[in-house]
């Protein structure tokens, strides 16, 4: 009889979990989210309904883990530019748009998302508590900016937050509802430059691709 190798079970579950995500994903590009059940999912990444709900208590929470990812990629990217040796504007700028670039790479996806938001309280209520978080980091980052003079003395470090994440809100509810919209970094990548610019004490650059902090995040 052959031994388990130690964390194989955990293995095999974390596998499993990684293919009903990946299903739930598919079908949510597909067939939207009212559109997918969890039957759907279950059967797409062939396993059994029960086992679904071990991984994910609902539909609404693989919703909400599409958004966690999000702002987990944004936080590696600001985590990045820092190490690297970037201002805190350099922080604020890999924040944005990674979370641009992240929301970007699938307009039926990000559609799927905003419904989510749109049709479930619980997944509002989680993806409110992520982007508190997210407005936390470019708050101590435009503090931080301030302190070190690099912005001007009338700046608001709470506008600043504010704006910058009201910027990509609004930028990827118009890339998810709008046919024609431009990539969602190209529409974001200007509003986030105009934000810094008016508070700093020289023209931000800002390019309209991700920096490569942004472009590195997964």
């Amino acid at each position: 009889m052959t031994i388990p190798a130690p964390g194989s079970r955990q293995q095999r579950a974390q596998e499993t979990r990684d293919r009903l995500f990946l299903a739930a994903c598919e079908l949510f590009v597909a067939n939207g989210y009212a559109g997918t059940t969890v039957d759907s999912i279950a059967a797409r990444a062939g396993v059994a309904k029960g086992t679904f709900f071990v991984h994910f208590k609902t539909k609404d929470a693989v919703a909400t883990q599409l958004i966690a990812n999000q702002t987990n990629a944004a936080r590696r990217a600001r985590e990045k530019s820092l190490a690297a040796g970037g201002s805190p504007i350099d922080a604020m700028v890999a924040t944005v748009l990674t979370l641009g670039k992240q929301a970007g790479a699938s307009k039926m996806l990000s559609r799927a998302v905003l419904a989510a938001t749109l049709e479930s309280g619980e997944v509002a209520g989680d993806s409110t508590k992520l982007f508190e978080a997210i407005h936390a980091l470019l708050l101590a980052d435009a503090q931080a900016a301030k302190r070190a003079g690099l912005l001007a003395r009338r700046a608001d470090p709470e506008q600043i937050a504010w704006s910058l994440l009201a910027s990509y809100l609004g930028a990827a509810l118009s890339f998810a509802s709008n046919p024609r919209a431009l990539p969602l970094v190209d529409g974001l990548a200007p509003l986030v430059r105009a934000t810094l610019d008016a508070v700093g004490r020289a023209p931000s650059r800002i390019q309209k691709k991700a920096p490569q902090g942004a472009r590195s995040a997964g």
